[in-house]
């Protein structure tokens, strides 16, 4: 998948790079800069909703299971360290950035916004 690079990716960047090599596997991989200009992703498949519409209690759950998953694998990141953080935070982790798969959050997409930060 090929996107335009938004501001202060390098960071988004990172932490997609930091991922992979954890073998987090619920975020798409970073594969670099094309000719182009524009970053360069693993696509997941699954289906990414176009609206926050409602969801399940059980889905509720996996969704934060998921995003605890993610502040556990970011926790290490030297970058994150290095900030006095304790965590990387998406910032814009809704459904419409999460893939599902049998109707269940399955991934988290559009790093754009990831920074330092807090857990929940």
């Amino acid at each position: 998948m090929r996107r335009p690079i938004m501001r202060d990716a390098g960071f988004g960047h990172a932490c997609l790079l930091h991922l992979e090599k954890i073998g987090f596997r619920h975020a798409p991989r970073f594969r670099g800069i094309d000719d182009a200009g524009r970053e360069v992703l693993s696509f997941i498949p699954g289906v990414v909703p176009s609206d926050l519409g409602a969801y399940s209690d059980d889905q509720l759950a996996a969704a934060a299971n998921l995003l605890r998953g993610f502040h556990d694998a970011t926790a290490d990141m030297p970058a994150i360290q290095a900030a006095g953080f304790e965590v990387a935070c998406h910032n814009d982790w809704t459904p419409t950035n999460t893939v599902f798969v049998d109707d269940m959050p399955a991934a988290m997409i559009d790093f754009d916004t990831v920074q330092p930060g807090e857990r929940l």
